[in-house]
């Protein structure tokens, strides 16, 4: 009984304020969970360099880099490498064939001043089959094909409605825009996302005309559909989802906002005393992964990580985030977090809980959800590329000029120097018993390797097209080609064939696009 009496006397916000921290612990659990998982997968890594190739960066040249200043008068400067006498020339082929397999992927999936899809109605047999029927209807007004085609074409006209409206949604998000984003982004390190629909709060132009003809002009405020391009290193999904982010639980989004920013959230459904706790703190609290960009982003630009959770949740747990909601055992949910803190708490957009992201993948992997890219592909003829590449610089430094043998005490310069420069006068000891001053001083040719070398190098580029399957012919260029039209059109047709394929993979995996039409 006095369990009963202090339970009563407890104060309501303590008791939401406590529900509350322990939602934040859970999903704080939730989010490490995926943030390990996905570092230990080694797809961070893969992303990275895969990354770094594209930009022509390994090991032996990466501290040739530039750096950002770091001086407040902003001159940049060179990370000054270790000295050595070994080439590290990085001949980037991997950044043309990324670009050049984004470009034709985007050429199919994205038409100049026309729609990527297209909305039918589905068709009905029953009706169908009865067009040519001229059996009168019930009301004996029409017959049932007059009113088949009737139906059909209502059908129609919903449909190519539907489709407009669908088109206008993508067109005022920039989905093209959006679209090249992922394509690049896939072809370059295997994955990419796109989010969508979300809400999003869009101003429209209404013209009203009175009785006495005055037109009027008023400005609204309209909620409408989006879709846009995630960085898929912001994407952290349920470790336990496989190859589809779609069978797991529930999946993280990360995002950067300044103290501005998270600030002016304040008095717009969010939970200003979280927000006011959290901007107090500051910054501190960053969620390393082993991404090394956004561990820069954080520290030097001291940005605050915001979290999104698209999940389930319990009511309990929503009550306490001031989330109304009728009761049920898990309720699809978005949370937004920042600082392990959380900020708000709403239904999720769709009712059927399933999440706003898609991931698109150049080349599909097993058991994962990320994919395999171009850059990952050539890999292996860029380093065959490169390492041909330092040996011809290398060859080509030691055989410029010959190697100059000479035996003690027995010549020495007259100047004290012990270069070859022309003209130079030299000393032969007088106590030195030689026929010929040859048998002193020689030199030794080291031998050009270039035909070798430059012959390893074209083979690593007939690897680098097998691997991709994208020969010079994709790229502008004839190469081994045939000359007739008729064997030129054939070889175009079967060159594309992957492509074409990998268009039809980035159709089945990004949806998100036209959930708004349900």
């Amino acid at each position: 009984m006095d369990y009963i009496e202090e339970d009563e006397g407890r104060d309501p916000d303590d008791e939401r304020k406590a529900k509350l921290e322990a939602f934040a612990a859970t999903l704080c659990q939730k989010r490490k969970e995926a943030i390990d998982a996905r570092k230990l997968s080694g797809i961070e890594a893969q992303w990275q360099e895969d990354d770094d190739y594209y930009q022509g960066i390994d090991e032996a040249n990466r501290g040739e880099i530039m750096l950002k200043p770091s001086t407040p008068e902003g001159r940049p400067f060179l990370k000054q490498p270790k000295r050595g006498h070994r080439s590290t020339v990085f001949v980037n082929i991997t950044q043309p064939y990324v670009d050049m397999g984004s470009a034709r992927v985007a050429d199919m999936l994205l038409p100049t001043d026309d729609k990527p899809f297209g909305i039918t109605p589905t068709p009905v047999p029953e009706v169908s089959d009865v067009m040519q029927s001229s059996e009168l209807m019930p009301d004996g007004q029409a017959t049932v094909g007059e009113a088949a085609k009737a139906f059909i074409a209502e059908a129609t006209a919903k449909a190519d409605k539907a489709e407009t409206v669908i088109w206008d949604w993508l067109t005022e998000s920039r989905w093209h825009s959006e679209m090249r984003k992922i394509i690049e982004q896939s072809a370059r390190i295997g994955a990419s996302c796109l989010k969508g629909p979300f809400p999003v709060k869009r101003k429209k132009r209404v013209m009203t005309q009175d009785e006495v003809g005055q037109i009027t002009l008023a400005i609204e405020e309209v909620i409408k559909p989006a879709s846009k391009w995630v960085d898929i290193w912001n994407i952290f999904p349920d470790p336990s989802c496989g190859d589809n982010i779609h069978n797991g639980s529930y999946i993280f989004e990360r995002d950067f906002v300044s103290a501005r920013q998270l600030q002016e959230l304040k008095g717009t459904g969010f939970i200003d005393e979280e927000i006011d706790e959290a901007l107090k703190e500051g910054p501190g609290k960053k969620n390393v992964d082993g991404s090394q960009k956004a561990f820069q982003r954080t520290q030097e630009n001291d940005q605050f990580e915001l979290w999104y959770y698209h999940g389930f949740a319990t009511h309990d747990e929503l009550m306490s985030a001031g989330c109304e909601c009728d009761e049920g055992t898990v309720i699809p949910v978005i949370v937004t977090m920042v600082n392990d803190r959380v900020i708000k708490a709403s239904m999720a957009v769709l009712d059927s809980g399933e999440f706003p992201y898609d991931i698109m993948v150049w080349q599909r992997r097993t058991d994962h959800w990320s994919g395999i890219g171009v850059a990952r592909q050539v890999r292996t003829a860029q380093r065959m590329v490169n390492a041909a590449a330092r040996n011809l610089m290398d060859n080509a430094g030691v055989s410029a000029g010959p190697q100059i043998v000479i035996r003690d005490g027995i010549i020495s310069p007259a100047d004290g120097e012990y270069t070859i420069t022309p003209l130079k006068l030299w000393r032969v000891d007088e106590n030195a018993d030689i026929q010929d001053v040859k048998s002193a001083i020689t030199s030794i040719e080291i031998p050009t390797l270039q035909v070798e070398l430059e012959r390893i190098i074209k083979m690593a580029l007939e690897f680098a097209e097998r691997a991709t399957s994208m020969p010079l012919l994709l790229q502008g260029q004839q190469g081994a080609s045939t000359d007739t039209v008729g064997g030129m059109q054939i070889l175009q047709a079967n060159a594309s064939t992957v492509l074409r394929r990998i268009a039809r993979i980035c159709d089945d995996n990004i949806r998100a696009a036209y959930h708004a039409l349900l």
